[in-house]
């Protein structure tokens, strides 16, 4: 890890296994500072990797945390100079590497299994709010819903403000374009998009949809990797007409000049 690695960042770091960060990356879970829920499983994960202390006090607080201190709590396992992470990683996959092979899927299975993780069988029945933003889905359109309070609109709908805690039901139709908040730069095809046809490397970012206070989650395509900034403004491309609800395949470039970033600094 280099740089900024909170909020999903530090979620998708309880998936690894073998963490290496510069010394300049900080790490965090921010939602409780906007009235939001960690809802990557941190509450489940994190105290069962860190100090349950540890884990609360990064849960229940927001703050940032320093390469150092992330070390110290045994949320990464070592610190090196900044710009060689990186290096540091592929030298250590290089030395599990050279290791026997079956050995080493079997003492990761083993790892894996002994740590008595829980499953829990349910079933979800969405309610009034997610039903209707589910239906709008269907039609390629996204709906969130207006807080009476502070008359922020959050997508997608819960049925409630998460800062106010006051009851939703004004309903409003956001974007359907939208302004790339922050990103990330994908270099590892995960398990989990394996059966997807994506290159490495791509791109997944925050986008705040025209009228939304909340950004959703979207990969970027249509452009280079490189080329994707903050401001970038997007439009979605949906895929799979008649299956159902869908989320964007994806979303491309509009070729509209740039937000500035006083329009959306408020949802970094």
């Amino acid at each position: 890890m280099e740089g900024p690695c909170v909020a999903g960042g530090t979620e998708i770091l309880q998936g690894t296994d073998i963490r290496v960060a510069g010394a300049g990356a900080t790490f965090g879970l921010f939602e409780v500072r906007r009235g939001l829920f960690p809802i990557g499983g941190s509450t489940v994960r994190l105290p069962r990797q860190i100090p349950r202390t540890h884990a609360l006090e990064m849960l229940l607080t927001g703050r940032p945390y320093t390469a150092d201190e992330a070390a110290a709590i045994g949320l990464i396992g070592r610190v090196v100079p900044e710009g060689t992470a990186l290096e540091e990683a592929l030298a250590v996959a290089e030395r599990i590497n050279a290791c026997g092979p079956l050995a080493v899927e079997a003492v990761k299975a083993s790892v894996h299994e002994g740590a008595e993780l829980t499953e829990i069988d349910y079933v979800h029945t969405p309610g009034r709010a997610q039903s209707a933003y589910l239906t709008a889905l269907e039609g390629h359109r996204t709906v969130g819903e207006r807080c009476p309070a502070c008359r922020k609109v959050y997508v997608p709908p819960r049925g409630a403000c998460p800062t106010c805690g006051v009851a939703t039901a004004e309903q409003v139709e956001v974007g359907p374009r939208g302004t790339v908040t922050t990103f990330c730069i994908v270099n590892i095809k995960a398990a989990h998009t394996a059966n997807l046809d994506l290159e490495v490397p791509y791109v997944y970012a925050h986008i705040a949809l025209d009228g939304a206070d909340l950004a959703l989650h979207g990969r970027i395509a249509g452009i280079p990797y490189d080329q994707v900034r903050m401001g970038l403004r997007v439009e979605p491309v949906w895929t799979g007409a008649g299956q159902g609800p869908r989320h964007p395949d994806h979303y491309r470039p509009t070729r509209e000049p740039d937000a500035d970033y006083d329009t959306y600094k408020e949802l970094v």
